[in-house]
């Protein structure tokens, strides 16, 4: 399996690469007032309006930064296992693709109610990789906001 790793400060998380749409250039963001702070705005693309979610600010608190290496990861989300909408992540360092296979990955024996997206862990010659579950990471306060409600 292939998967898109980035960073959020100093750990390293990474994105089934089936999940990805496309990945882009950090685009400039229009902000939409009333929303949550880990909600970056919304992006043109292709001619589609596209809300965009800060993954740093989401999980971390603290703001993405805006590097070279920071891009917006598109990603098909699946709502009520048939609707798809297109959302944007602001992913900081998300330039290397790494292959993995199931036996790379250890069981993760801490769960998690407050993030329940955290996924298995494996390691590399870089250390540690924790996937995260595109799908379990926007909860439905946050649909809400996007209009993600089920059809």
């Amino acid at each position: 399996m292939l998967f898109l790793v980035f960073r959020i400060g100093q750990e390293r998380y990474i994105i089934k690469a089936t999940n990805i749409a496309a990945v882009i250039p950090l685009l400039k963001t229009h902000k939409i007032t009333g929303v949550p702070d880990y909600i970056a705005g919304v992006i043109n693309y292709k001619g589609h309006t596209i809300p965009v979610v800060d993954l740093s600010k989401l999980i971390a608190g603290k703001k993405s930064k805006p590097r070279l290496s920071t891009r917006i990861v598109l990603v098909d989300y699946v709502i009520a296992g048939e609707r798809y909408k297109t959302l944007g992540f602001i992913a900081e360092k998300a330039t290397e693709i790494v292959k993995l296979h199931t036996s790379d990955f250890s069981v993760q024996n801490i769960s998690s109610d407050v993030a329940p997206y955290l996924g298995s862990i494996a390691n590399d010659s870089e250390g540690m990789l924790q996937k995260i579950d595109i799908h379990q990471l926007i909860d439905l306060k946050i649909r809400d906001y996007l209009d993600f409600k089920a059809a």
